[in-house]
């Protein structure tokens, strides 16, 4: 008999008022899922999404493109320009290049440093 009634309750909870045929597994999962949980003909089954659902993209150009969000999504926001220096000539500066206005390095060495510098 008590088997009988446990059927009979599971059998309710597979077809919720006739409508659904969501499973008790759906009902039971304890998924933690970043992006969401997928759908199987309106029931959540026990599996996470993979990708997320981006929105839709705006209508703006932008000549570096647009920036691309922590879940991969492109916003709306424009990319900051690429900042490009020139070619250097090739000598070696054990301090570094000079840099010029633009933040380039430029054919100049920086001066060295003592490491005991004189004292007066």
């Amino acid at each position: 008999m008590k088997v009988l009634l446990l059927i009979a309750l599971l059998g309710m909870l597979y077809f919720v008022d006739g409508i659904s045929t969501c499973s008790f597994r759906t009902f039971a999962c304890k998924l933690t899922c970043r992006v969401g949980k997928l759908f199987n003909k309106d029931c959540r089954k026990c599996d996470c999404e993979s990708k997320p659902k981006c929105p839709p993209l705006c209508n703006r150009h932008c000549p570096n493109g647009l920036v691309i969000d922590s879940n991969g999504c492109a916003t709306c926001e424009c990319k900051s320009p690429v900042k490009r220096c020139p070619p250097v000539c090739p000598i070696n500066c054990p301090n570094g290049k000079v840099l010029d206005r633009t933040g380039c390095p430029i054919c100049q060495c920086r001066p060295v440093r003592p490491l005991f510098p004189k004292r007066h």
